[in-house]
């Protein structure tokens, strides 16, 4: 598989569920509570990628600009897994390797996983399914979520 086969895949699983490309790297969803970023990063010497997912809580970040927030500014980072035969590590895309139904499955597997529970339920979900997940938030997440059990 090309970079372009790759990414015309990556937008037409993500505008599935709803999300919108922004600038051929990032998808953004939208909620009353929260946005979420979908970023394609490439990696330093091979044709792979890494595919980053951000949750930004608005509430945190009322005086900000939110339209197009960047991952690394959201509350919430972590990166979805490559279950693809043939993988060299579990977040690494190997596009040469990938077949396109094995990618589709891959993406559609992630956002079942980490993507719909949030769009669903909530940030909180995330940590209910996934405790590791608290690992990679920021102190400004943390302090809100234990305001809110209070």
């Amino acid at each position: 598989m090309d970079k372009d086969q790759f990414q015309q895949i990556l937008e037409d699983t993500f505008d599935k569920v709803g999300f919108r490309c922004y600038r051929k790297t990032n998808f953004y969803y939208s909620t009353e509570e929260l946005i979420i970023v979908i970023n394609k990063q490439r990696g330093l010497y091979d044709d792979y990628y890494y595919i980053n997912v951000g949750f930004m809580l608005k509430s945190i970040h009322e005086d900000e600009e939110l339209k197009y927030p960047k991952v690394y500014r959201c509350d919430v980072r972590l990166r979805f897994r490559c279950t693809c035969q043939g993988a060299e590590t579990p977040d690494m895309f190997a596009i040469e390797k990938l077949k396109e139904t094995e990618l589709r499955k891959c993406l559609e597997e992630n956002i079942a996983d980490f993507i719909v529970p949030v769009i669903n339920e909530g940030i909180e979900k995330l940590f209910e399914l996934y405790p590791r997940c608290m690992n990679c938030t920021t102190i400004a997440l943390r302090e809100y979520l234990e305001s809110q059990r209070t």
